[in-house]
This record gives structure tokens, sequence and C-alpha cells, in this order.
């Protein structure tokens, strides 16, 4: 497998179906969610975290879509035995 460039990277991480969230922004809400739990050990504020990510075409998701997201993204996620 070649390697790719930069631009073909950054379109690979920002680009998507308008009206979601491209990768780089599910990336950066669930990333935000995981710190809040484990490094600040405080409540995760999904409505916070839904203003700071942007989705495809502008506009924000909301607080149940960014909880419904990071919810689904834990449950994914091997836990080490």
């Amino acid at each position: 497998m070649e390697a790719l460039d930069q631009a073909t990277l950054k379109k690979l991480w920002t680009s998507g179906r308008h009206g979601t969230l491209c990768a780089k922004e599910l990336m950066k809400a669930w990333g935000i969610a995981w710190c809040m739990k484990n490094y600040l050990k405080k409540e995760v504020n999904y409505e916070a975290i839904a203003g700071v990510v942007v989705k495809i075409g502008g506009g924000s998701p909301g607080r149940n879509a960014v909880r419904t997201l990071c919810n689904r993204i834990d449950e994914e996620t091997p836990r080490p035995p």
C-alpha cells in the first residue's frame, strides 16, 4: 500500500455526508467526553461538547446525538482483560 499525501488524508478526515459529523469531529467529540470522564473525573457535559463540534455543512449536533455517539463508541471499544 502506498502512502497517501496530506491533501488526501485531510479530505478523508474532513469529508462525509452533509448534515453529519466527519471523522475528525467524531473523534473530537469522543475525545472530549473521554477526557471529562477519565481525567477531570466529572460527569460528561454533552451539551458543551455539541457546541464545540461542527456538522458537515454547518451547525451543531444535538446533545442527545453526542451522548448516543459517545456511548456507542464506549460500548464497542475493546477493554483489556
